[in-house]
């Protein structure tokens, strides 16, 4: 994709604004489900100020401009420092004019810095606050104290994912992905919305709570509910299936290949196209339950032939047979797949220097009656700070009272990265 295609893809495509457009966030997040949130509220058109600065700042090491790029597009920036008795009047000030309050702080923390609940319901009578956590507000004596910057793995691990991830009889996997972290961020969303929905946006003070290990326990869904059927707890099958066989990645010749023939018309169109329709026949095989008995004699016969072809011959002899089946692609062959590009998702951008980037981008697309569209189109993250001026001169600040907050340390107009 030319650079000329890719800037044109992300120009405005109309004047329609987003869902969200009039609400405003002010976002306290220090690590990515917070950072996340407001990136998805951001991309329906919501105006989210990430307020930065002072021993809160996010403390992600060699990863912190990569999770800029991908969790603070859309935003603005204001420098405060929230333990200065001056910067937390402003902060106070600048949630008395905003409708939600996005925060990954500790209680201890809130109550110290008087973002508490009381304290809140006073200056922001209005607002709703979301606070995500590791482990909620009053995490219990089995859960270890751990800071919201390196829960990720540990939540993994007492939630379960870790041990239903990787294969069968080997050693438990980290999921490629921060399961909790954005889990944690799209249930903050729909919090909010569902605060702002039900009454905040009334005028009612509402608090809305999410712990990342929350998030992943709920996220077990239906292995929970077979857990509580049988008393059997699931463990990690590789890329395979409990109850379903085949249902799992096969080595081609050059790669490998996932099929998923989840019907019994999937399964006979499988053998067909594998050359072992014979196997329909059989009744040893003639369910989903006899199957997975037999999968490891299915294996030895289907193992050898999916060898004998390449991925790209595979798929094709399947996408004419009408089974579902993929490529297990890297990261880079996901990035760069017709779809992918297609469907606009890897949006191009300019940062500060001016140098051109991309990342993922946002899934939503809306369609309207009337033939309007919204479609989330993406503005640089911007430099810390880099709004400081400007958000408070819009809430009443002028030059010389700007000028004397920055002087007393308690806001900063532009912080190095």
């Amino acid at each position: 994709m030319s650079m000329s295609t890719a800037t044109a893809m992300n120009a405005d495509r109309s004047p329609t604004p987003g869902p969200l457009a009039g609400l405003k966030v002010i976002e306290l997040a220090t690590a990515r489900a917070g950072s996340f949130a407001g990136t998805v509220l951001a991309d329906l058109g919501a105006d989210v100020v990430k307020v930065e600065g002072g021993r809160y700042a996010p403390a992600w090491g060699y990863e912190a401009e990569d999770d800029r790029i991908a969790f603070d597009r859309n935003k603005r920036s204001v420098v405060i420092d929230v333990e200065h008795p001056t910067g937390r009047e402003v902060l106070y000030r600048l949630l008395a004019k905003s409708d939600v309050l996005l925060d990954e702080y500790q209680t201890d923390d809130l109550i110290r810095l008087c973002l508490d609940e009381i304290t809140l319901r006073d200056a922001a009578p209005h607002l709703v606050h979301c606070s995500i956590t590791p482990f909620g507000a009053a995490p219990l004596s089995e859960t270890p104290k751990v800071d919201s910057t390196s829960a990720e793995l540990v939540v993994q691990a007492l939630s379960g994912n870790m041990d239903l991830t990787g294969d069968a009889g080997g050693p438990p996997f980290e999921l490629g992905i921060p399961l909790s972290d954005l889990g944690a961020g799209i249930y903050a969303v729909i919090g909010v919305l569902g605060a702002v929905v039900g009454g905040g946006s009334a005028g009612q003070h509402s608090r809305v709570e999410i712990a990342k290990m929350d998030v992943a326990v709920a996220l077990l869904s239906y292995m929970a509910v077979g857990y509580f059927a049988d008393g059997e707890s699931p463990t990690r099958v590789g890329t395979g299936h409990a109850t379903i066989f085949p249902y799992n990645a096969f080595r081609a010749r050059d790669g490998e290949v996932v099929v998923a023939p989840f019907t019994q018309r999937f399964w006979r169109n499988f053998c067909a196209a594998t050359g072992r329709t014979d196997l329909t026949q059989v009744d040893t095989y003639k369910d989903f339950a006899s199957r997975i008995r037999e999968k490891e004699v299915l294996l030895k016969l289907f193992e050898p032939i999916l060898a004998q072809k390449t991925v790209a011959e595979w798929v094709e002899i399947f996408r004419q047979a009408d089974v579902p089946a993929g490529p297990v692609l890297t990261v880079q062959g996901a990035l760069e797949l017709a779809h992918t590009v297609e469907r606009e998702l890897t949006p191009s951008f300019p940062l500060e220097n001016g140098e051109y980037t991309r990342s993922a981008g946002s899934p939503f697309k809306f369609h309207y009656a009337d033939g309007a569209s919204y479609v989330p189109t993406v503005r640089r993250p911007p430099g810390r700070g880099e709004d400081t001026v400007t958000v408070l001169a819009a809430m009443g600040h002028d030059r010389g009272e700007i000028a004397e907050l920055i002087a007393t340390g308690a806001v900063s107009q532009k912080m190095e990265r």
